[in-house]
């Protein structure tokens, strides 16, 4: 509200010559990227494995290990795409919304991962519950307590589910433990000694471990009940055999994977070179630029399907 409301105040001042036109179809087309071409194109696979309706036994383990990928990339995908046409669709009537992802599956912790995904949310949480309830301020005990409850009742909010329970409550561990690990070795002289290379190395191996860690938790969020999150564990540890994907299923799989890590790499390495490319005003390419994309966006959506948030 502190953000917004002094905006719709002073609303009557701002005329349409001030609106960045640019950064705000830039906004619309990226979303609509994400959400028409990357999430619902590989939703086909996630959704197969999900929605199998008591069958998972049914499927290889490599299929349901694709499929825990695949989600991880279409609700990112999905939701991202929906809060980026939202700030475009804002930036045409003059309004700035805040970023609400920052490229969250390069997280280099699962606290970093919160600080990246669903920003007004976890902002909201910290702001009305981790702090309210104590913060970190009366002790270590009190604090992991804090976190845990913050995050179990940010999954219940989400719905009165077990899944969530599970979602929330799992988060608010992991989050309690990396805190204590850190705190309990941070201050270590023998880490000090450690080479730059070793340290970048173990950064980007506990990189893969984040998103590994995410994308088995998305499970919960996923599953119609904890059975079916069970079933699928269970194939993925016991390396079941069974129905294998289709040959468009696998290169549908591939092809988004490598869009996702190709725009996670430039996002992280070239922010400031996009952000002038498409954001700035004035650059006489940017039309024919736009309309290519915007020509390619709609060929290459996938099967038209709501927004996963709207459900909630």
């Amino acid at each position: 509200a502190y953000e917004f409301l002094p905006q719709i105040k002073d609303a009557y001042k701002r005329k349409f010559k001030d609106i960045n036109l640019n950064q705000a179809f830039y906004f619309i087309l990226l979303g609509f990227i994400k959400k028409s071409v990357l999430a619902d194109n590989i939703s086909v696979i996630s959704d197969y494995v999900f929605s199998s309706k008591g069958h998972i036994e049914t499927l290889s383990w490599t299929f349901v290990l694709m499929g825990m990928v695949s989600y991880s990339i279409q609700i990112y995908g999905d939701f991202s795409g929906y809060t980026d046409i939202a700030r475009g669709v804002a930036l045409l009537f003059g309004f700035h919304l805040p970023e609400n992802f920052n490229l969250p599956y390069l997280a280099s912790s699962l606290t970093d991962f919160w600080r990246r995904w669903h920003i007004s949310l976890s902002t909201w949480l910290r702001s009305y519950l981790y702090i309210p309830l104590g913060g970190n301020r009366f002790g270590d005990f009190f604090t992991y307590r804090n976190l845990f409850l913050t995050m179990l009742l940010g999954g219940l909010w989400h719905g009165a589910s077990w899944n969530f329970v599970f979602w929330g409550g799992l988060h608010g561990l992991y989050l309690g433990l990396e805190r204590y690990l850190i705190s309990k070795f941070k201050n270590k002289s023998y880490l000090s000694d450690v080479r730059p290379f070793v340290k970048k190395v173990s950064k980007f191996f506990y990189t893969i471990f984040i998103f590994c860690l995410v994308t088995c938790l998305w499970v919960f969020f996923r599953s119609a009940n904890i059975d079916t999150a069970l079933a699928i564990f269970e194939s993925i540890f016991n390396f079941k055999s069974g129905i294998t994907p289709s040959y468009t299923m696998e290169m549908q799989f591939y092809i988004v994977c490598l869009t996702v890590v190709l725009a996670h790499y430039f996002g992280y390495f070239y922010p400031n070179k996009i952000r002038k490319i498409f954001e700035t005003e004035g650059t006489l390419w940017q039309f024919p630029v736009y309309a290519l994309l915007s020509i390619l966006a709609v060929l290459y959506s996938g099967e038209l399907k709501p927004f996963i948030y709207f459900v909630f």
